[in-house]
């Protein structure tokens, strides 16, 4: 997960570190001190990063927890494409053709 915002994965071993070593993961992966792990140019992208960890945390309650995930990943995933890419609308698009119908060749390598 941390891989796809910007600027963390350099730094997510750092990350992963201080998140083991915690008393409380689950409590440290939303605290101020994690930002303390990372450079100022990865700031942002950590702090996106404890947004969805928060709001993934949040839906495990719901009533429909796998839908809030894909919706969760879904935005994350447009946002990561956005960033990286000057075609992302038409990426954006491959994806949801993928989504809808995949090609045929990988229907055949799980039948």
């Amino acid at each position: 997960m941390l891989g796809l915002y910007d600027k963390i994965a350099v730094t997510a071993e750092k990350v992963w570190k201080y998140l083991y070593q915690s008393k409380s993961p689950l409590i440290a992966v939303l605290s101020e001190d994690l930002l303390k792990c990372v450079t100022k140019s990865a700031t942002f992208g950590l702090v996106s990063c404890q947004r969805t960890f928060d709001r993934l945390t949040q839906s495990i309650s719901g009533a429909s927890p796998s839908k809030d995930y894909s919706n969760i990943v879904g935005e994350r995933l447009q946002d990561y494409l956005q960033a990286r890419y000057t075609d992302a609308a038409s990426r954006e698009d491959d994806l949801d053709n993928f989504r809808i119908s995949p090609p045929s060749f990988i229907l055949w390598k799980i039948l």
